[in-house]
């Protein structure tokens, strides 16, 4: 198994998102012959209103994964100090994740972000 999961005897707990890989194996005995492997892999998705993998690009923008509910209408906040928010945008949650670029970021040192459903 592989990715952010764990096995215990027969249970699969689901403990973060990305893509988790699951193999299946059965060996054989004097009577019957080994199954081949099998490979599952799915994805696990944030719940909605999940900001993810932010990444300051080298022209210092902040490129942001956003998890919603599509068709859904948001805005994005930011602040330097976590107690003022500023409103950057509005955007409709198209796909999930939606990209989410934000070019003023290069005028701070450090920026925190949250988004709102309207």
């Amino acid at each position: 198994m592989a990715g952010p999961a764990t096995l215990s005897g027969a249970i699969v707990t689901l403990t973060g998102w990305g893509e988790v890989a699951l193999k299946a194996t059965q060996s054989g005995n004097s009577t019957y012959a080994a199954a081949t492997d099998v490979v599952q892999t799915f994805f696990v998705a944030p719940p909605d209103c999940t900001i993810a993998n932010p990444v300051r690009l080298p022209n210092g923008t902040f490129s942001l994964a956003f998890y919603g509910e599509l068709g859904s209408n948001y805005t994005l906040q930011a602040s330097t100090g976590l107690t003022n928010w500023a409103p950057l945008f509005s955007f409709a949650c198209t796909n999930s994740p939606t990209s989410v670029l934000d070019t003023g970021a290069t005028n701070y040192s450090r920026r925190f972000y949250r988004v709102v459903g309207q």
